[in-house]
């Protein structure tokens, strides 16, 4: 190679590195979780309703990017589960918004763990009919259910830590109270009490069920998401009978005037006792960024790096 031509190698060669360098400086820290050091991301699917109906201002095809987006991301963030916080629909058993909704939801069948949970415009004949029990339970992740999908329960062991997701049934006003399922939930917590217990469901702002009736009752309950109130975000904590904390979260952004399909998500990092939560669209490829919607809390957890992860624990199976 003479002179010139390794002078323009060099030169092409160092704009071709310029530009991998430039292209990995653009990726957002928020949106990167270490797998090394053991962090991992849950991300909650907050009310889809409109989105179902396709409305102008929330167009299904949002929603369906956005869980593409999710699928495209999930080594980067390493998504370890997805969980939805109810009213998948907005008019109960209309057949349309369920196909619509279901086929999101649908792309994360053995890709990402997922668990969907009821909300009061969902009717329970119609969440039970698109996701069916036997669509999960051959999960190695998945733990059990009471009535049908409308609650469940699924087990993981992360980087040395054991982890029990709880998706239960709310109580609303427009809704049959099902003190059996909430008892249920409380046995289950109960045989895991070694287990970090992230519970989701639909509603724990405008009504007491939940709070009075499980997030007081344990003390390894260790944070909660829920949806439906046009309040959109909201933070409180609740206290188990040993005094231990719960942080819980309402995050609902269908009251926007134009939805961008808003995903909350939480990155655990065990080496750091934190966990960091934002709120991000896929859509916009915004963060908002005032204090109700980032910001972190603390959390003592192991971080067994070396631990083998379960390696089928994206899953296995597939939609009908």
């Amino acid at each position: 190679m003479n002179e010139f031509n390794l002078i323009r190698y060099c030169s092409i060669l160092s704009i071709v590195l310029a530009a991998f360098s430039v292209e990995a400086q653009s990726v957002d820290a928020r949106l990167v979780a270490d797998e090394k050091k053991g962090e991992w991301t849950l991300f909650v699917i907050p009310d889809t309703q409109h989105y179902s109906q396709n409305r102008g201002n929330a167009p299904i095809a949002y929603m369906n990017t956005a869980f593409d987006w999710l699928l495209d991301t999930r080594d980067q963030l390493n998504i370890k589960f997805v969980q939805g916080l109810g009213d998948i629909t907005e008019s109960s058993s209309n057949a349309n918004e369920w196909n619509r909704a279901s086929a999101a939801w649908n792309k994360l069948y053995g890709q990402i763990p997922f668990a969907v949970n009821q909300g009061n415009h969902d009717s329970i004949l119609s969440i039970n009919k698109y996701f069916p029990v036997a669509n999960f339970s051959d999960e190695p992740w998945w733990g059990g259910s009471y009535q049908g999908i409308h609650n469940s329960y699924q087990k993981f062991n992360l980087y040395g830590e054991d982890f029990l997701f709880v998706n239960i049934q709310s109580h609303d006003p427009w809704g049959t109270d099902n003190p059996g399922a909430r008892q249920w939930a409380n046995d289950v917590i109960a045989a895991h009490p070694n287990h970090k217990v992230l519970l989701g469901t639909h509603d724990t702002l405008e009504t007491s069920t939940i709070k009075r009736d499980i997030l007081n009752k344990h003390d390894n309950i260790v944070m909660s998401n829920a949806g439906h109130s046009c309040a959109r975000e909201v933070r409180f904590k609740t206290f188990g009978p040993e005094g231990s904390v719960a942080e819980n979260f309402v995050v609902d952004y269908q009251c926007d005037s134009q939805e961008t399909m808003l995903l909350r998500y939480y990155v655990f990092k065990p080496l750091e006792d934190a966990v960091f939560y934002y709120t991000y669209s896929p859509i916009t490829d915004t963060f908002e960024g005032d204090t109700s919607s980032q910001g972190s809390f603390a959390l003592e957890m192991r971080a067994e790096i070396g631990t083998a992860v379960e390696e089928s624990s994206w899953g296995r199976v597939k939609a009908d």
